[in-house]
């Protein structure tokens, strides 16, 4: 017997910090519902878990550490198509510097299993009249194929 159908699309997400007793913790738990539409197979169904926090060791760094998982049941409204990531990511501050670092895994559970991953870097300053610049680099690996980019950004912030 299958379980009764959910109209609609719809999401739920619930985010806190300041957990008791562990600090500046904070997390992230949501859920999605994507009814199928023309074409799909399948309803989606998607949860998403993630704890992050912050701290200065001293000397006017700060550490961000984070961890997501995310799992997709019938991705895209396919039957079977059920797809997993995890993702760890972390940022260093100091003094307008910034360092970034991120790896992320998919597993996807099809005909064929695929187990894709993806790494980045990124450094970039602010400067104290507000202009950002960041350069980053990305080694990814989808469906057996290895890419590698290099992305650069600056932004302004205008206060008012």
């Amino acid at each position: 017997m299958e379980p009764p159908a959910i109209p609609g699309r719809f999401s739920l997400a619930i985010d806190g910090g300041k957990v008791s007793g562990l600090g500046k913790l904070a997390y992230h738990m949501a859920y999605m519902h994507q009814a199928g539409g023309q074409g799909d197979t399948a309803d989606e169904n998607s949860v998403a878990l993630a704890i992050h926090t912050n701290f200065a060791p001293g000397r006017a760094v700060i550490i961000s550490p984070m961890i997501e998982y995310v799992t997709q049941i019938n991705a895209g409204g396919v039957a079977g198509e059920d797809r997993d990531f995890l993702t760890l990511a972390g940022q260093v501050e100091w003094n307008g510097f910034n360092l970034a670092v991120a790896w992320t895994r998919r597993n996807t559970d099809k005909a064929v299993d695929e187990n894709d991953r993806q790494f980045q870097v990124s450094v970039g300053y602010t400067f104290d009249f507000g202009l950002t610049f960041d350069v980053g680099w990305k080694i990814a690996e989808e469906a057996n194929v290895k890419t590698r980019t290099l992305g650069a950004i600056a932004t302004y912030t205008i206060g008012f």
